[in-house]
């Protein structure tokens, strides 16, 4: 269904976004195009045309340029229905996308390109627009080895004709096309999120409303505007560049979620905050660096070494790996400075050893990796509590938490003792016992294609030198998730990675801690050692 993804984000009795018609009406004589500006976590522009009874959909953060010279960066995002083209409000916080949309411009468009789903295919859709701010001959174009597979990243580029322009439009013709609004304005009106909004707008423009008392006197509709404080003054930039870590920081306005449009200054402002919870989940212990310089857009790659950039006084480990014995000076964790600037090379996730440097093959803890081959958190839902029930048996206390992704992560706190093949035994053994008691449901095949729907209980994060995602570790993956300690009691089918976001995180760091006695209930794994081998 084209626009199921469309409808899976959305609450339709929450927010006043369409659902869209089962069925599109009959086609136009003319195919509908608009921009939609969009203040939700970061301001973006929505670029959409129609298509096949849909409006194909492209998030443009820094907004359409004029110059051919300028290639603006535009994820491809869900379709959407053709009645969003008229949508213009608020969508409410905590929704996806939350936060207001204006309508900035909108038109017609015609394929320049004589097949447009071919066109598409291959990256490369020509077309002209007739819109009441842009016009003429445009270009889209997917990159190769940007981006991913679900949203991969094109370029949009104006072709050089009568329309072209060092004009930054986007700066001077800020309104909304259907109603000369400013985002500012439409949160007023709206119950929207009026500091947030204002941020959307340019700065003199706002400046200008709020010394009118008359323009700030609106008429309220059903839900009062939201008055955080007084708008803050300076472009996003300019508020961002002036943000202080006790690292230096390259680019923090680079964009690593283009959908979201969270930065790397947002990426590490979150490490920054949140380092207390994370500090005793990363102390002490070897990282592997998965470093992501383009956030999600490009391809990531693994390093071992301690990156030649990182400050002088960073905390390494030297571990000798492979056949050939190799020794790496490995960065170990615990420091805030070591976070932050592992944060500014890319690193978004934070991977961690099972075992401290102090003694590499004594693991702490053991970790069942529960991966759903059908992709659903709710099949790791069903195995989590399988392997709760089996550590229960063996009367061994357990900790759950979110992959960040599509699985669960269930840990045992353990008195160091255990070599890492013997934990890695231990889990293995009582995973194959699993598998056995639920072949239906269970595997320990790594091979994904022999998964068949099943969910993979991977037991090999307790190797040697193999590393896992810590708790309060931010995800590569869409609406920039965090791997978040749960209670027991909330491992229910319906819960979701993008439950717990670094967007939303801050509301869950209200609550007591689910893991703050994980360390206090380190318990022998011998019995449970010695149990398995006798069975």
């Amino acid at each position: 269904m084209p626009l199921e993804e469309y409808r899976r984000k959305r609450r339709f009795d929450v927010t006043k976004e369409p659902a869209g018609a089962k069925a599109p009406k009959k086609r136009r004589a003319a195919l509908v195009y608009v921009i939609q500006k969009h203040r939700a976590t970061a301001l973006h522009y929505d670029f959409r045309l129609e298509w096949k009874g849909v409006l194909l959909s492209w998030a443009v953060p820094k907004g359409p340029s004029l110059d051919p010279t300028v290639k603006r960066m535009a994820t491809h995002v869900e379709d959407h229905p053709l009645e969003y083209a008229a949508f213009e409000g608020i969508i409410p916080a905590g929704e996806y996308g939350g936060g207001t949309v204006m309508v900035w411009d909108r038109g017609t468009w015609a394929p320049e390109s004589s097949d447009v789903d071919a066109a598409l295919d291959k990256g490369h859709l020509k077309f002209a627009l007739q819109g009441e701010k842009l016009k003429g001959s445009w270009v889209l174009v997917r990159t190769k080895g940007w981006g991913s597979q679900k949203r991969p990243a094109w370029l949009l580029i104006k072709h050089r004709d009568d329309f072209v322009s060092d004009e930054d439009i986007a700066e001077t013709h800020p309104r909304s096309v259907v109603s000369n609004r400013l985002l500012t304005e439409i949160a007023i009106d709206e119950g929207g999120d009026v500091e947030k909004a204002s941020t959307g707008d340019p700065v003199g423009e706002v400046e200008k409303l709020l010394a009118n008392p008359k323009k700030l006197q609106r008429a309220r509709k059903e839900n009062p505007a939201v008055w955080h404080s007084k708008p803050r003054r300076g472009t996003s930039e300019e508020r961002e560049e002036k943000i202080e870590f006790p690292v230096p920081v390259s680019n923090p306005n680079k964009i690593f979620w283009p959908e979201e449009g969270y930065t790397k200054a947002d990426l590490i402002a979150f490490y920054a905050g949140v380092f207390p919870n994370l500090a005793p989940w990363v102390k002490d212990r070897p990282l592997s660096l998965e470093r992501c310089p383009d956030g999600l857009l490009g391809q990531p790659f693994y390093q071992k070494e301690k990156p030649a950039s990182m400050p002088r006084d960073t905390p390494t480990v030297a571990v000798r790996h492979g056949k050939d014995r190799k020794v790496t000076n490995t960065v170990v964790g615990g420091k805030l400075e070591t976070q932050l600037a592992l944060a500014n090379l890319g690193c978004i996730a934070v991977h961690v050893w099972g075992s401290r440097a102090d003694d590499l093959d004594r693991p702490d803890w053991v970790c069942f990796d529960l991966d759903p081959d059908s992709g659903r958190i709710a099949d790791a839902v069903g195995a989590a509590l399988k392997v709760k029930q089996a550590l229960d048996a063996l009367d061994l206390t357990s900790f759950v938490k979110t992959s960040g992704g599509k699985g669960l992560h269930v840990f045992v706190p353990i008195q160091r003792g255990p070599t890492a093949d013997e934990v890695t035994w231990f889990a293995k053994e009582l995973g194959t016992r699993l598998a056995a008691a639920w072949p239906k449901e269970l595997t320990m095949e790594m091979r994904i294609a022999a998964r068949k729907g099943r969910v993979f209980l991977d037991s090999f994060r307790n190797a040697f030198g193999q590393t896992v995602v810590s708790p309060y570790s931010v995800r590569r993956r869409e609406h920039a998730p965090v791997s978040t300690p749960l209670l027991w009691s909330e491992v229910v089918p319906s819960i979701r990675a993008k439950d717990f976001t670094i967007g939303n995180f801050a509301q869950r760091l209200k609550k007591r801690d689910p893991w703050a006695d994980f360390f206090r209930r380190r318990q022998t794994l011998k019995r449970a050692l010695d149990a398995l081998t006798r069975l």
